[in-house]
């Protein structure tokens, strides 16, 4: 038992407090880090210590309902699960945005090239018209 405990996990964020220098009560930031140290549960039962971001990854996956329903231990493969979704949730969304960028461009160049081509039928056919009544005036 004692050898699974052995080896450690430290998920940690950086924390900014200040501390008082001196008695005229000047004020310093002070960073460090804050380490959560969470014992390695064993090579069989694979299960991963959950940081807050990867509660929130769960619950916007919708493996969980809400944050607070998370434990602070969930099998590995449950994690790699939500990030592959994620992943693939991602890449459709970014594809759903280009297909729509593209689309608008093409709408875009259709309907500038339509407006072209409406005034140049509309000039030869006036130009045509045009012409039509100078033979029919010749013609008299």
């Amino acid at each position: 038992m004692a050898h699974r405990l052995c080896r450690v996990f430290a998920v940690g964020r950086i924390v900014t407090y200040r501390q008082h220098c001196c008695t005229k009560q000047l004020v310093r930031p002070v960073v460090s880090r804050e380490f959560h140290v969470t014992p390695k549960l064993g090579a069989f039962s694979n299960q991963t210590y959950t940081t807050p971001e990867i509660k929130k990854l769960l619950v916007s996956m919708k493996f969980f309902k809400e944050v607070d329903h998370v434990p602070d231990f969930v099998g590995s493969g449950l994690v790699s699960l939500a990030h592959d979704f994620f992943r693939v949730r991602m890449f459709l969304t970014i594809m759903n945005v280009l297909f729509f960028i593209i689309w608008l461009m093409f709408m875009w160049i259709r309907r500038k090239k339509t407006r072209e081509y409406v005034e140049r039928t509309s000039i030869k056919y006036e130009a045509h018209r045009s012409r039509e009544e100078q033979n029919k005036l010749r013609r008299e």
